[in-house]
């Protein structure tokens, strides 16, 4: 009999932002699992694309978010009396700045991770007696809400991986994520998806690094055609993320606006909250220059992407993104078909560029990332093949996802 693995997720298993980084692995722990899958999906994704292969083979139990008035209030006054509660007081206070928001951010996060308690405890899920693995994706109030309760389950064995929001600082405004040194502390293993979120981790809460912190990169799976095309004579460009502020997409249509050499051909896949904005944007700065076309293609499902990659010859890869909490799952897939990559020197996304692209500063003018795009297209044709083959080579080395979900299922083994 398998041994039950409780994997706490968002809105997987519908189509959306952990769908590219989770199937894969989450068919390796199937096979050596009893998985049981929580997530927060909500009525609103409905129409979106729903994994029923896995839910087939799994259990998938839905945990709203709703929180009721009378618990909204109950919580918040149990806030300010629980022992966890007053430890994170303390440190807020001593750091003598933003106090309020600080408080209201984390007594927030301490009434959702109370009504997802309350709901799993309705429900019974957890068996005191049996011996199981409860598995966050994400390093959040949600692991926060089992974490504090694990006493009652002698037999459980804690992990969490640990992305970006729910990692850096810089990601709330107050400028401090809540609970991380008390969740800490009841954590087997904490994973992070690039060294560089590792060693800020450890610099942050002055812990000294052990076999309790460990790195295990997502990856991606393999290419659907082999990679290392020449450059045509039309050079097509590929940028791949949400549309949101940190993001900086208009970066490169400030950079697109100024190029007057050979024809580009731009192509963005992402919707968001300034989706629309970027379209007028790009309206503005590039329907007057001849040497650039440009097409906007909004939210697209990431089965599709993989077909983009298959059925056109991208160039290069560009990301301007202000920060980055791990290894972008967008570049790896570009690194998976050789393309060579263009970005900002952020996050892990340094550990990612060797050989295969250009690097730019954190925050590169419009006029940097001209240069850098010159730089890629004027190379010559056998430096430039070099550059593909660094990129296929790095990701066999580090981004293979079946290879990166064999090595995730020993750390559980080893827990």
């Amino acid at each position: 009999m398998k041994q039950k693995l409780y994997l706490l997720t968002e809105i997987f298993p519908y189509e959306g932002g952990e769908a590219p980084f989770l199937s894969m692995e989450l068919d390796v722990l199937i096979q050596n699992y009893d998985v049981i899958l929580l997530s927060h999906a909500s009525p609103k994704l409905e129409t979106a694309a729903f994994c029923e292969d896995i839910t087939n083979k799994c259990k998938h139990i839905n945990i709203s978010r709703k929180i009721s008035f009378l618990q909204l209030v109950y919580y918040a006054v149990r806030y300010f009396f629980d022992r966890d509660g007053w430890k994170e007081l303390s440190d807020i206070i001593k750091s003598k700045k933003d106090v309020c928001k600080k408080i209201y951010q984390s007594a927030g996060f301490y009434i959702r991770a109370m009504v997802q308690w309350h709901f799993l405890k309705k429900i019974k899920l957890f068996d005191p007696e049996e011996q199981f693995i409860c598995y966050s994706y994400w390093y959040t109030d949600y692991a926060y809400s089992v974490i504090r309760n694990r006493r009652k389950f002698p037999r459980m064995g804690m992990i969490s991986r640990a992305h970006g929001f729910d990692l850096y600082d810089e990601r709330y405004s107050s400028g401090r994520q809540p609970f991380k040194a008390i969740m800490d502390a009841g954590l087997d293993r904490l994973v992070f998806a690039c060294e560089y979120a590792k060693r800020y981790y450890l610099d942050r809460y002055k812990y000294d690094d052990s076999k309790k912190y460990i790195v295990s990169k997502i990856g991606t799976e393999p290419p659907r055609q082999t990679a290392g095309k020449q450059k045509n004579e039309r050079f097509v460009l590929l940028s791949c993320s949400r549309v949101v502020p940190l993001k900086r997409i208009e970066r490169i249509v400030d950079a697109l606006s100024l190029w007057d050499g050979k024809c580009i051909e731009w192509h963005h896949i992402g919707g968001g909250t300034g989706y629309k904005t970027l379209c007028d944007y790009a309206y503005e700065r590039l329907a007057g220059n001849p040497c650039v076309e440009y097409i906007l293609h909004g939210n697209m499902e990431h089965s599709k992407i993989l077909a983009f990659y298959a059925g056109v010859d991208v160039g290069c890869f560009i990301t301007t993104s202000e920060t980055e909490g791990g290894s972008p799952v967008s570049i790896q897939e570009a690194l998976a078909y050789g393309v060579p990559i263009i970005g900002t020197s952020v996050g892990g996304i340094t550990e990612m560029i060797q050989g295969n692209g250009i690097l730019l500063n954190a925050d590169p003018l419009p006029q940097d990332i001209c240069r850098a795009l010159n730089s890629v297209i004027m190379m010559t044709d056998v430096d430039y093949m070099k550059m593909r083959q660094c990129s296929k080579i790095l990701w066999d080395k580090e981004y293979q996802a079946e290879k990166n979900a064999q090595y995730m299922l020993e750390v559980l083994r080893n827990i």
